[in-house]
């Protein structure tokens, strides 16, 4: 019978019959010695790791871009998700977004919004752009944005723009 390597690398040797007699195996040091059968062992771990992640039920975050074309449409997301507003914007003009929500605490804001200006309008003075805002689920619930477009210095003047998003957050799948 035939001595096997197993992949924790201790030999094992079949179970003996009546016509073989008892056999005793050494091991005998391979080319890469003890490191080939501990990356064996590290291979086999990872790889239980990995089938662990894959089927644990684990769902990657969504991520919802939107912009002011689909203002007041209600969006449906899971606790966890990304929700991420691109919104037209204008710094040099003083007009800027802010943001409420009817409920603090269920989205949390991801940083501070920061404006992209397109290539084409680099070095152009008074060029406009776009605010983008970043917000994670964070509990379940519902609940109201609303981004105000105005100069924060002109107060009791209405926002110049004002878009609203009802929010549903649902509890994560997991």
């Amino acid at each position: 019978p035939a001595i096997r390597k197993s992949v924790s690398g201790f030999c094992t040797i079949p179970e003996p019959t009546r016509n073989t007699p008892l056999q005793t195996a050494r091991k005998t040091p391979s080319r890469g010695g003890v490191g080939e059968s501990m990356i064996a062992s590290m291979t086999l771990l990872l790889r239980g790791m990995f089938l662990t992640f894959l089927f644990s039920g684990f769902a990657a975050a969504a991520q919802l871009d939107l912009t002011e074309k689909e203002n007041g449409k209600d969006l449906w997301m899971d606790r966890g998700d990304l929700l991420v507003f691109h919104l037209p914007a204008n710094p040099s003009t003083g007009y800027s977004w802010s943001v409420a929500a009817s409920k603090p605490g269920l989205l949390l804001q991801q940083g501070e919004a920061i404006c992209e200006i397109p290539k084409s309008a680099k070095g152009r003075v008074g060029a406009g752009g776009t605010e983008v805002w970043r917000f994670r689920a964070e509990r379940a619930g519902t609940l109201t944005l609303t981004f105000s477009y105005a100069r924060v210095w002109e107060k009791g003047h209405p926002p110049v723009r004002t878009l609203r998003w009802p929010v549903t957050i649902r509890p994560s799948a997991q």
